[in-house]
């Protein structure tokens, strides 16, 4: 699904809103260290090589990240640590796209917040595209957004992309 809602909305009705150019930012990934990640991924770094832009991954982290840490080494009062495990659960998923797409250049943001979906907001003004996937599970189920993608698609600055991986 995509959706692009018209830009630089004002409260004043007779402002004009700011023209629309979804191609002249980057793409932004939102990664959450799922296997729904590849989805939005391959859509990610296909939109970024068509439109001739950077692909920015974000995972935003408040808890040490299940996908790396075993209980036992987790130090949940060790920031840097956290920061450096979140850096590791990007580049590891975009790893493989980055050899698929080498000319794409590519950005990592490990962004330490407590709300995804505002986070993620914020950081779609700076976007051409934003893209994070779903995890729908077919069926009635599979047309129900989660609460990010539904936050996303009713707020972000940018198109969002929300990508099914139909698993």
């Amino acid at each position: 699904m995509l959706v692009i809602r018209a830009a630089g909305q004002s409260e004043d009705p007779a402002e004009e809103p700011a023209p629309l150019d979804p191609a002249a930012g980057p793409v932004l990934v939102a990664i959450a260290g799922s296997p729904h990640d590849e989805a939005a991924l391959r859509f990610g770094f296909e939109e970024a090589n068509l439109r001739g832009v950077p692909l920015v991954g974000v995972h935003i982290w408040w808890y040490p990240p299940e996908v790396n840490l075993q209980p036992a080494d987790i130090d949940p009062y060790d920031n840097a640590m956290l920061a450096g495990e979140a850096e590791r659960v990007l580049a590891e998923a975009m790893a493989g796209w980055r050899i698929k797409y080498p000319d794409i250049p590519v950005e990592h943001r490990a962004i330490h917040a407590l709300n995804v979906s505002y986070t993620l907001i914020e950081e779609s003004a700076r976007a051409g595209l934003l893209v994070v996937g779903c995890r729908g599970r077919g069926g009635f189920t599979g047309l129900v957004l989660g609460s990010v993608s539904r936050d996303l698609v009713g707020h972000a600055d940018a198109p969002v992309a929300v990508v099914h991986d139909h698993a």
